[in-house]
């Protein structure tokens, strides 16, 4: 448990380093280019990046647990890799083919052809992606160290290139820059490790094996990147504006709660291969509580919130976008709760055909409740749609996991009654600062720190509810209350 507290703590550092670095690049990008460009750039980035899904190949969650199962094997190990990057070099190709055909029927949503430069650069570039084995090896300490560098650099080159509305094309650069450096740095130490051979017949081999992942990978990735992509073509791009910068507050946000799975996925591959019941028992029940006492607090301040934070992040010229914030408010929390029954334990226990079906269902509901409520109601209509399809998932991965041989905690009420019982104090908190009359962005971030400091004093100085964290050992047995049938609910 010690490794995992670690490695929570620097996923969890590179997680926030996701929130607090846009807090500087959103306000300055959506006051220097308009609506109308940093929609174009919301389009050609979605709409490349679900071609390097397609060509991902389920690799990226096969490589975790592969890697993880064979870390402690160095022939097996460097065996996996090779024909693992050499079967995401020949998948890349045939994306890039598709990106292309897709490209030219939708050549009116790419008046500037550099754009489309910029995203074969990075479509090219991504063949080499290797990301999966560090998470596998649990090297969270390089991870942490490589992203929050390589984000701070894009931070500086923001703010040094992009000056003016005609720059949105060094935006999308930027962008791209930064994932290739990611990108090149992976391979550069897979390489140096000697790992990586090109290996295409043993790549071959692995398709039976990753072809339920795949597909499980590019329907989950729909209505997370196709969003912007149906926005675009069903209404215009400033209205792709205003919903992509909309989303990506609550999704950036979320990414502290949820990016907490990435640390439990291999050590849950590694005790399910050992058959360590009990500890993968403690392990669940830990994430689960972690996940409901920290996305409750987050929907809700983002629900109480909205009104402050698009007019200090995005600009007056987003202000009409206050509802819709507050409507995917719920969206952190129904997507970090899905992605618990989903990730350790759905595919970590080989059961991905069953979260397969379940993605069928929510991604046909949201296509059909994209275009309708995109056509009609705008961004407003994408973000119920959003919301809906989101949360048919959840109920679905949730009957899934009740399935499941185990008894493994699916739940537990009385963490998730005690978070949205301290959350409402941010009601009174929020209340007494608006009464000093503090200008915007001063009265903003007094009010988060204010909650955040009130609800982490609660919990780690009071209440201190995670016995590991404070070096105690966490009950896994018939008395605790993670056994309870509250939690099992």
């Amino acid at each position: 448990m010690a490794k995992v507290q670690k490695n929570l703590l620097l996923n969890l550092s590179l997680s926030l380093s996701q929130v607090i670095f846009p807090l500087f690049t959103i306000p300055y990008v959506a006051r220097v280019l308009s609506p109308g460009s940093i929609g174009q750039v919301s389009f050609a980035d979605s709409f490349a990046f679900y071609f390097t899904i397609i060509a991902e190949f389920g690799i990226l969650t096969y490589g975790v647990r592969e890697v993880a199962k064979h870390r402690n094997d160095p022939t097996r190990l460097s065996q996996t890799v090779s024909a693992l990057i050499s079967l995401h070099v020949l998948t890349s190709f045939i994306a890039i083919l598709l990106f292309s055909c897709f490209a030219f029927l939708l050549r009116s949503h790419f008046p500037d052809p550099n754009i489309l430069f910029l995203s074969y650069l990075y479509l090219f570039a991504n063949a080499f992606a290797c990301e999966w084995y560090f998470y596998g090896q649990e090297a969270f300490n390089y991870i942490a160290l490589r992203s929050i560098c390589i984000r701070i650099l894009g931070i500086i080159a923001i703010y040094l290139l992009v000056q003016s509305p005609d720059d949105y094309l060094l935006y999308y650069g930027i962008i791209v820059f930064s994932s290739v450096t990611t990108i090149g740095l992976n391979f550069y130490q897979v390489v140096r490790k000697r790992l990586f051979r090109f290996d295409f017949k043993g790549g071959i081999k692995y398709i039976r094996q990753v072809w339920t992942i795949n597909l499980v990978s590019m329907l989950y990735a729909i209505p997370m990147l196709l969003d912007n992509v149906v926005m675009g073509i069903v209404a215009s791009a400033a209205t792709v504006g205003l919903y992509a910068f909309t989303v990506k507050i609550v999704r950036i946000s979320g990414s502290v709660v949820t990016d907490s799975l990435l640390v439990f996925f291999p050590s849950v591959v590694s005790l399910q291969s050992q058959h360590h019941q009990e500890q993968l028992k403690q392990q669940l029940l830990f994430s689960i509580r972690l996940i409901l006492l920290f996305a409750t607090p987050l929907s809700i301040g983002i629900f109480l919130l909205a009104g402050d934070i698009i007019p200090v992040f995005l600009g007056d010229q987003f202000t009409a976008v206050v509802p819709n914030l507050q409507l995917v408010a719920l969206f952190p929390f129904i997507k970090a709760v899905s992605l618990y029954y989903s990730n350790p334990i759905l595919l970590a226990s080989h059961r991905e055909k069953s979260y397969l079906h379940n993605l069928i269902v929510s991604c046909l509901l949201f296509f059909a409740l994209a275009f309708a409520g995109g056509y009609y109601y705008g961004a407003m209509g994408m973000c119920l749609a959003l919301l809906i399809s989101e949360t048919v998932l959840l109920l679905l991965n949730l009957a899934s996991v009740k399935k499941q041989p185990g008894d493994l905690p699916v739940f537990s009420a009385r963490f998730f009654f005690i978070a949205m019982g301290l959350s409402l104090f941010f009601y009174p908190i929020v209340y007494g600062i608006n009464l000093l009359n503090l200008p915007a962005l001063p009265g903003l971030a007094a009010k988060v720190i204010s909650c955040i400091l009130f609800y982490l004093f609660v919990v780690f100085v009071v209440w201190k509810p995670f016995g590991p964290l404070f070096g105690r050992k966490m009950n896994t047995g018939n008395k605790t209350e993670g056994n309870t049938q509250a939690d099992k609910a």
